[in-house]
């Protein structure tokens, strides 16, 4: 597929098997016709910003310290792209000019100036003077915004995102002033918006042997904390609909039904999973437990950065399976054994070892107990973890399932 285009351009640290899919093919590399750049960007340890994780915050980090740094900064190459972009159309025209002429662009890699653009801007005032946008949801005329979802995550010249308060006040364990929610800055929006409608579905599980130990500068973690998720009610959410994974044993708890509508099978893959039938027994029966996808520290996605720290490699590369103390004693499985993973998709097993901890176990369900393992992503000398995963996808968006799956664990002979 990549052949097909006229030019790739591939910004990493170093350069994966993406940027060089023309080399070693299946296809001669003199019948590749795309033109390939890479430019090398900073690693994620040397930039400088702010990270959004899966829970809506905001956090501000900060590069590591070193000596001398190699490649080019993100925020400063696209900085100088549109600066660029702009002096050509200026200059020279093109195809519809004005976004492009037209578009607020900074002249300089500030990024502060760059996140009160993401803020926004509101008019006021007999001259028009401009001021940040507050947080909350009314517009008016005039108002201008690069993310609405951020807008009032700067106060003047600070990004509230460097917040590290540890107080609690409504209980939730989510520590409202570490950092910065979107939207509106607050970590419960639904009880925000809908005062009063504060039901909430609650999972009947809970992390086990959670470290809470509080370092001055990492996020403090409270142990046994329920899981919460937000109920769907008539007038809507801030949040987009949920559904349970293509592959669940379990029935949506939020909306009653039975899996994304928009979700369509990859051609070819030959599923074994009955789409419409949530509780499929014949398959249950030989692939009962429920997996789920992690990274290590020395495998960041492909771990193409870490294959040039020594240290890091010598952490190791093999595929780690991590399971709780109930299905290793049921498997017969200890810390370090080999054992094999299959799916309903690659039945001939992917070897891994196991690593037996209390952070990860079951939970009951209708009197049904459900194991649950992780795999990592990474891993060498086998197929690859993409052929263990479902091949369903949400043809609203083209993003495959890649987080969960059913799967059956056995010892390696």
């Amino acid at each position: 597929m990549l052949g097909n285009l006229d030019l790739l351009v591939v910004m990493d640290a170093t350069i994966g098997r993406t940027g060089l899919f023309w080399k070693g093919g299946t296809v001669p590399e003199q019948a590749v016709k795309t033109e390939a750049l890479f430019i090398p960007t900073e690693p994620p340890a040397l930039k400088q910003g702010t990270m959004t994780d899966s829970g809506r915050r905001v956090r501000e980090v900060n590069p590591m310290p070193v000596g001398e740094r190699s490649g080019t900064g993100l925020l400063q190459f696209l900085v100088s792209l549109g600066n660029s972009l702009r002096s050509k159309y200026s200059d020279e025209g093109g195809g519809l000019p004005a976004p492009v002429l037209e578009m607020n662009w900074p002249l300089a890699q500030d990024q502060v100036e760059v996140g009160k653009e993401i803020n926004g801007w509101r008019k006021s005032g007999a001259g028009g003077e401009e001021s940040l946008l507050p947080e909350g949801g009314q517009w008016e005329k005039g108002d201008r915004c690069g993310n609405r979802l951020y807008r009032g995550w700067m106060t003047g010249d600070d990004r509230l995102a460097r917040r590290r308060g540890r107080e609690d006040p409504h209980g939730l364990g989510l520590l409202e002033k570490w950092g910065w929610f979107w939207p509106w800055g607050v970590a419960d929006p639904f009880s925000r918006v809908r005062d009063g409608e504060r039901t909430r579905v609650h999972l009947r599980w809970a992390a086990q042997g959670a470290d809470a130990r509080r370092a001055e500068n990492v996020l403090p973690i409270r142990p046994r904390l329920p899981v919460r998720f937000w109920k769907m009610v008539a007038g809507g959410s801030p949040f987009p609909e949920h559904y349970e994974p293509f592959h669940s044993p379990l029935p949506d708890f939020l909306t009653g039904g039975r899996s994304n509508p928009f979700m369509s099978l990859r051609k070819g893959s030959g599923a074994g999973w009955g789409y419409l039938s949530r509780r499929p027994d014949e398959v249950l029966a030989d692939y009962p437990v429920i997996f789920t996808v992690h990274r290590t520290g020395n495998a960041m996605g492909t771990g193409g950065i870490v294959t040039l720290v020594e240290h890091l490699r010598e952490l190791g590369t093999a595929r780690i399976v991590e399971m709780g103390p109930a299905l290793a004693g049921e498997l017969g499985v200890r810390t370090g054994d080999t054992v094999t993973v299959h799916s309903p998709y690659w039945k001939e097993g992917i070897r891994a070892a196991a690593l037996v901890t209390g952070r990860i176990g079951h939970f009951t369900d209708d009197g049904n107990t459900f194991h649950v393992a992780s795999i990592t992503l990474f891993g060498s000398g086998d197929a690859g973890l993409n052929v263990l995963t479902a091949p369903a996808f949400d043809r609203t968006t083209g993003g495959l399932e890649m987080k969960a799956f059913m799967g059956r664990i056995e010892r390696a002979v």
